[in-house]
């Protein structure tokens, strides 16, 4: 993998679509920090030596309440978009070389979020997959009961001063909220903003990350643990390798909001990553303050843009935001297929590791569902063998 890292990075400054979160600093932290069950493509035209185009993939892992399991390919990501790697030259090529390759894998549903490619850039993939076989589509995800797109991706052009981005992107009381709120930070009385250094950046996201339970926290029901875990490992492995930045507001000595900011240095962008705040205190609006702080601080570090990300919140376009479109892409087959056909060969182990975990806790029959699942998709596939037999020596089918 590491053999890659200049050809990657050459393909990413080529290429006008693509991110932060496609950059080999990114893909390497999510490669190091996160046990996916990885499918990364990559093409190159016949006889080239260095590829034009990357597809980072997952294989994940469904199962229904009968015990069907399923392969479902997913984007990898960690970030807040995803989206196909290539070289304008090489990209409806590549990305048709990447439709034409799944097309021949095991899965039940190819599900990529958060698209960010233009939708020029995603009808070679769409249209790869012959009507007569696939379901094929684009969609939106809605959040908060339906009220936030989450496909919608709001960003803020930054002049090359603040106070031209104060006439040029605020309404008037806006601008006079943020000269006001910020004038009070300035004055460093009883309100402050710090951002984290190498020596308190650890108490700094466990701060962060406090306060973004106490807004979400019960929402996020049993995945909260989970969520925060991988929360946590993102933002050390990102601030470690010098691409966060995270200011905290503080009211004395009480900590009341924070926010973490990738940069983006080749592309010289700002993007907000997460936030929390101690919902009682208002005055000033701690989110907002932290903001119009961080944008300002980007004017004066010489950045070309703050990127909200995800979601089409109201209070984004206090700030003057432009906004662009990502994408959902969704690929079905047509028709039901057998059961062995919905599992890929890299995710069988995945299927027995379940399996065994329903039939040492008495599932029996869903269990040796996922074995006999295993088997249709390969059938010389020895731990199923195994594992099925000693499932059905232990209901006495000795014949079986």
């Amino acid at each position: 993998m590491e053999r890659l890292k200049d050809n990657w990075e050459t393909v990413h400054a080529a290429d006008p679509e693509t991110h932060i979160c496609q950059s080999w600093g990114w893909f390497s932290i999510m490669r190091e920090n996160f046990d996916y069950n990885w499918l990364l493509l990559a093409a190159k035209p016949d006889k080239a030596v260095d590829y034009v185009a990357f597809c980072p993939l997952k294989l994940v892992t469904r199962t229904n309440g009968r015990g069907e399991y399923s392969t479902v390919i997913k984007m990898a990501a960690r970030g807040e978009y995803t989206g196909f790697l290539s070289h304008p030259d090489h990209r409806d090529g590549a990305i048709r070389a990447f439709a034409s390759y799944l097309q021949g894998r095991k899965w039940s549903e190819i599900d990529l979020e958060y698209v960010r490619n233009s939708e020029t850039s995603l009808r070679p993939f769409l249209g790869a997959f012959s009507k007569n076989r696939y379901l094929t589509g684009k969609y939106q995800l809605f959040i908060n009961n339906n009220t936030i797109n989450n496909n919608i991706c709001p960003f803020v052009t930054l002049p090359g001063d603040w106070d031209t981005y104060l006439a040029e992107k605020m309404s008037a009381n806006t601008r006079q909220k943020a000269r006001r709120f910020l004038k009070k930070i300035d004055e460093g009385k009883e309100l402050r903003i710090a951002h984290a250094t190498g020596q308190t950046f650890e108490a700094g996201i466990e701060t962060l990350i406090r306060l973004w339970e106490i807004t979400w926290g019960e929402q996020k029901g049993k995945r909260l643990a989970r969520i925060i875990n991988s929360t946590h490992k993102m933002l050390t492995a990102l601030f470690r390798a010098n691409m966060l930045v995270l200011p905290i507001l503080w009211n004395g000595e009480t900590p009341v909001s924070a926010i973490a900011l990738v940069k983006d240095e080749k592309r010289r962008r700002l993007h907000f990553q997460i936030g929390g705040r101690d919902e009682i205190f208002n005055n000033p609006p701690p989110g907002f303050t932290l903001h119009a702080h961080s944008i300002r601080w980007a004017i004066q570090n010489g950045y070309s843009a703050y990127d909200f990300m995800r979601g089409n919140e109201a209070y984004k376009y206090m700030f003057g935001c432009e906004e662009f479109q990502s994408w959902n892409l969704s690929v079905r087959h047509k028709t039901k297929i057998d059961p062995g056909s919905q599992l890929d060969d890299k995710s069988l182990g995945d299927v027995l590791d379940r399996a065994k975990k329903r039939s040492i806790s008495g599932k029996y029959a869903h269990a040796e569902s996922g074995y006999r699942q295993v088997l249709a998709a390969n059938p010389r596939n020895a731990r199923a063998h195994y594992l099925l037999g000693k499932l059905l020596a232990r209901q006495g089918k000795l014949d079986e």
